[in-house]
């Protein structure tokens, strides 16, 4: 269930409180509300809907995925859960070009590659179901035991789990840090999660979406991997994995250098010049698009290769404990990573609960 946001700033009691809607977060939630349905769990997150970076719009009643395109792994576990979405289909199969995708591994002998008919999103959606999400609830203070957020609802329980985009989970634990509660057991465990978290970095990845008419001819592939180090990444054919398409829709995604450049350039800086050299490997154009919409993903992905080790949990004083999950603390990274590593956190505090 999601709730909408609260008309008045009002406290929340809960026996667990998760940080972010994303994989990583709804995962964590699912497997403890399976062992544990007695438990209150909630899952809270400053956007309006579930998914993080499964993403999806509609335009025209279309929907678009506009930050992953597709998800994939090899994990039976998430493998499963992705065939198990109503929806699901095996996408991309036409891949052209040899330029370096998110993930190399994407394309590996073993791994399967999943899209759905109404967008990424619907995985999310699915992981959700039983689930209590408050959304439009950006936290904006992190005490042990206490989230704040910026409308001035608060949300208080014993656990506290964060798995928010890793500059703003570090924030959020550099602020309990500094609370008045010492690390109990674990002596600095908390300062070094922290530190651990600095020594992380995330690339951006600006984004370029077209529609344009069906009466073009559409491309001959599902997603395009330029060569190079220029502006263009990867261009999607997003429409190709929609029943019956109204419009040919591409998305085009901007290289990490070419990002950083221009991060905190207005829209207007960027967007049109995207899209002018993603029609370079366009042969034949599809001409001027019918409309365009530009999206900034400031926390796109993580280094080549980052990765933190399991999950980590810390107790605090007053039987007190924060836990920290995500796509950083597996070695599989990605969405499947985070689905990962979220279950896992969720396995340690069930185990913890005996």
């Amino acid at each position: 269930m999601i709730s909408p946001a609260a008309t008045a700033p009002s406290e929340t009691a809960a026996d667990i409180v998760i940080v972010g809607a994303g994989i990583a977060g709804l995962s964590c939630a699912r497997t403890l509300r399976r062992a544990r349905p007695e438990l209150r769990i909630i899952v809270v997150d400053k956007a309006r809907g579930v998914g993080g970076r499964c993403a999806t719009r509609r335009f025209d009643g279309q929907p678009v995925d506009h930050a992953l395109s597709f998800l994939h792994g090899s994990d039976p576990g998430f493998v499963d859960a992705l065939r198990a979405t109503p929806g699901s289909v095996e996408w991309p199969t036409r891949v052209l070009g040899d330029g370096a995708p998110c993930l190399p591994r994407a394309f590996e002998p073993g791994e399967r590659r999943f899209a759905f008919a109404a967008g990424l999103t619907t995985f999310a959606k699915g992981l959700a179901v039983g689930i209590e999400v408050v959304t439009s609830a950006r936290i904006v203070r992190c005490e042990p035991g206490r989230l704040v957020a910026e409308d001035g609802r608060s949300f208080v329980a014993p656990t506290i789990i964060v798995t928010a985009p890793l500059p703003q989970a570090k924030l959020l634990l550099e602020e309990m840090s500094r609370g008045e509660a010492a690390c109990a057991g674990d002596g600095d465990a908390l300062d070094r999660a922290i530190e651990r978290l600095g020594a992380l970095t995330s690339t951006p990845c600006l984004t370029a979406i077209a529609g344009y008419s069906r009466g073009g001819i559409a491309p001959p592939w599902d997603i395009l991997y330029p060569r190079g180090d220029g502006a263009v990444a990867r261009i999607v054919h997003d429409s190709s994995k929609r029943p019956a398409p109204r419009m040919h829709v591409l998305v085009v995604q901007a290289t990490p250098r070419w990002s950083a450049e221009l991060l905190e350039e207005p829209p207007e800086r960027w967007g049109d010049a995207l899209l002018v050299a993603a029609a370079q490997h366009l042969p034949g154009g599809f001409g001027a698009p019918r409309w365009t919409f530009f999206q900034r993903w400031r926390y796109a992905n993580l280094g080549p290769g980052e990765h933190l080790g399991p999950p980590v949990l810390v107790g605090l004083d007053g039987g007190r404990r924060v836990g920290l999950t995500g796509e950083a603390f597996s070695a599989k990274g990605g969405a499947e990573g985070a689905f990962l590593a979220g279950a896992e956190l969720g396995r340690r505090l069930l185990e913890q609960a005996r």
